[in-house]
């Protein structure tokens, strides 16, 4: 759910598994041709490319299309991995869903998948995790999809390390009234309430600080890449009209600019930092970190972004 579409007129409403690499074999020659040498690390330190993209809302196209959405749309592979930053579709869906991984799997070498707010529209948030569970009966799923769902992962051949979560924001208790009725989340997630939503929150920080600070004591030499659905920080990362709208805690967390990242040992690895949910597309320097977001956007009420490029690729 975007900013704008809450104030705007209403129209049509509407833990998984994951490889981790020991981080030894040989890069793969696909992932070679992408490779280049850069001035800002270490030598020796190639940078890894990587096809980012968010926010799709194939549910909303299946609405009106019939189900052709998941089917239809396609991601054209431009380098060896692939991030879906959330909100791609739901897993009430499954189906639909998991004809669409499986697509882009056989095109990408991994696929890299994070969990948005709107994967649980229409369940719970246990039963959407224990269909994506199943989709990884599938030889190909369980090759080549990654869910990054509290989940690390080393790129192979390379001392880059994805963490990823979902990140859910903290709500502010002022502005938790307003938010309770104006997010969909807490009427059509099932067992979804502001208290559960803020003790995720707290979950997913601790786990991506207690990540950092681990591989910065045994893995100085790493270079971190981070990947979430609720934006890392309030400013920068939505249009400049929302960055103080009473809603913003939905939709975004302080980190990047609070007091206690700057206490985060390790928080110096982290280069880049993806993520959607606020369908606004940015390349911006905050607090050291380049933080990156391609959002495709609602397409019925023809906010489908103008930046939205589903051939971007960020060298990490």
């Amino acid at each position: 759910m975007s900013f704008s579409s809450i104030f705007s007129e209403k129209r049509h409403s509407k833990e998984s598994s994951s490889s981790i690499s020991s981080g030894h074999s040989i890069l793969p020659k696909s992932l070679v041709d992408y490779i280049h040498s850069v001035t800002n690390h270490s030598p020796g330190y190639p940078t890894v490319p990587f096809q980012v993209v968010s926010d799709l809302h194939l549910e909303l196209t299946d609405t009106v299309h019939g189900n052709r959405g998941y089917f239809e749309y396609n991601i054209a592979q431009n380098c060896p991995y692939l991030i879906l930053a959330g909100d791609i579709g739901t897993l009430n869906q499954p189906d639909n869903y998991l004809a669409f991984l499986r697509r882009h799997c056989e095109a990408f070498e991994k696929v890299f998948l994070v969990l948005g707010n709107h994967e649980f529209y229409g369940t719970s948030r246990r039963e959407g995790l224990a269909n994506l569970k199943l989709f990884f009966e599938d030889p190909v799923i369980a090759e080549k999809l990654v869910v990054l769902n509290r989940n690390r992962y080393d790129i192979p051949g390379t001392k880059l390390t994805i963490l990823g979560c979902t990140l859910q924001s903290e709500i502010r208790p002022e502005q938790r009234g307003l938010i309770e009725s104006k997010l969909n989340d807490f009427r059509v997630i099932k067992d979804w309430k502001v208290d559960d939503h803020n003790a995720e929150h707290s979950i997913d920080i601790a786990w991506l600080r207690d990540q950092i600070e681990e591989i910065a004591e045994t893995e100085p030499d790493r270079r971190v890449f981070v990947a979430t659905h609720h934006a890392p920080s309030f400013k920068k990362t939505s249009a400049p009209q929302h960055e103080d709208s009473p809603l913003n805690s939905a939709f975004c967390t302080g980190i990047l600019e609070g007091g206690a990242f700057r206490g985060w040992k390790g928080k110096d690895m982290i280069k880049a930092w993806v993520f959607g949910h606020t369908h606004w597309c940015c390349d911006v320097m905050i607090s050291g970190v380049r933080v990156v977001s391609n959002q495709r956007g609602y397409w019925y009420e023809n906010t489908v972004r103008a930046d939205y490029k589903e051939d971007l690729v960020l060298e990490v």
